[in-house]
């Protein structure tokens, strides 16, 4: 239940925990919320993505780079649905209902809207070109 619900203001840990420094938590959670702010591209919206069967179903085609370098967006997938933020923070649904945003893989690179390549971390997840036609539409 969030603050909202109660109609009270948010607080912030202010309990000491032996052996930490006063305000040890409220940095330590500042920093932590701040480490992964980058990316958010708008809001909350949520990169939700359905790969759909049928060319003339997709919002882009994409394809998935054999190199990093390669690609147009490094893409990590989250395994929950409220972890996936921005365009690079990717959750896979199965229905047309849940997706924000819907892909068609195609087989060769010169068919594709969008180049990824998925990487191992959340760190390296983010934009490779600045300035991408479909930058901050995924979500």
């Amino acid at each position: 239940m969030g603050a909202e619900c109660l109609d009270v203001e948010p607080t912030r840990h202010r309990d000491v925990t032996p052996g930490y420094p006063a305000g040890f938590y409220d940095r330590f959670f500042d920093t932590l919320a701040n480490q992964f702010s980058h990316h958010k591209i708008k809001g909350n919206e949520m990169a939700q993505i359905l790969v759909v069967k049928y060319e003339n179903q997709a919002d882009a085609k994409v394809f998935e780079a054999h190199y990093e370098s390669q690609a147009d967006l490094a893409v990590f997938e989250v395994p929950y649905d409220t972890q996936a933020n921005g365009d690079a923070l990717w959750y896979q649904v199965n229905y047309e209902s849940q997706a924000t945003f819907r892909i068609f893989k195609v087989k060769y690179e010169s068919q594709a809207d969008l180049r990824i390549f998925k990487v191992k971390y959340l760190e390296q997840a983010g934009w490779r070109v600045q300035g991408h036609k479909l930058q901050g539409k995924l979500g």
